[in-house]
């Protein structure tokens, strides 16, 4: 039922999804996230309980919020590209159905919990860091796709992310450095410019800042790496 989108409405069958599966390359991201829902929907690799595991014992299954709450807006769009789901409403159904509550998995998914309406804490991270909004929500964050298993996020996937977060930890403080990205207002009215208040050539957007020129600018073993694009959004 989770996938029944990619069959024009109608439910495939654990072979159909097979076989479907059997034209994308493994290292997809398509591939790896239905498989990881899937193989235990479908029989796969099924493991014999531990000793200390009783087979009379309920399974908690996963909601995209983690105190049970419903979400907000379950016909959201998730924004991810090969994502097998494309709404909220959709990877509510898969979590509650497929994913234990107990996984590294259940707690991933309820990172996304906030861009699907989750409750948040109001003292939680914020892409921009005056608070305001974020002027381009959907851009694609393609730096940051290690950070989310090789799929690459949108702005407000990473917005999502940061709000379970604190505002004062080391990985929020990183992001709002590069905040300019996603389109969020300048900290100050006479923050740098690179180009002396012109854009750069787009051509030159996607060359990398050696190492050595971002550790001279103060910025020392940063997780990623930085365009020049990226490198303007740090003014």
């Amino acid at each position: 039922p989770p996938l029944r989108h990619l069959f024009d409405g109608f439910v495939p069958t654990c072979e159909l999804v097979e076989a479907y599966l059997l034209n994308i390359d493994e290292n997809d991201a398509m591939c790896t996230i239905s498989s990881s829902f899937l193989r235990d929907y479908c029989g796969c690799g099924e493991i014999e309980p531990s000793e200390e595991q009783s087979s009379e014992s309920p399974v908690s299954l996963c909601g995209l919020c983690p105190n049970g709450e419903s979400i907000e807006f379950p016909e959201k769009h998730i924004g991810i590209d090969n994502f097998p789901f494309e709404t909220c409403q959709q990877l509510e159904e898969a979590s509650t159905l497929l994913v234990n509550s107990e996984t590294d998995q259940c707690a991933i998914l309820q990172q996304i919990g906030p861009h699907c309406g989750c409750p948040v804490d109001p003292d939680g991270c914020q892409v921009c860091p005056d608070g305001g909004p974020m002027a381009h929500p959907e851009k694609k964050v393609n730096f940051l796709a290690d950070f989310f298993g090789g799929i690459t996020p949108t702005c407000e996937l990473v917005q999502s992310f940061l709000m379970g977060l604190s505002s004062s930890s080391d990985t929020c403080q990183l992001i709002q450095q590069g905040s300019g990205y996603c389109g969020c207002a300048p900290v100050s009215e006479d923050h740098c410019v690179i180009c002396g208040g012109e854009t750069p050539p787009a051509e030159y957007f996607d060359h990398e800042i050696p190492d050595e020129l971002m550790k001279q600018l103060g910025f020392h073993d940063l997780p990623f790496p930085v365009t020049c694009e990226l490198g303007i959004a740090f003014q």
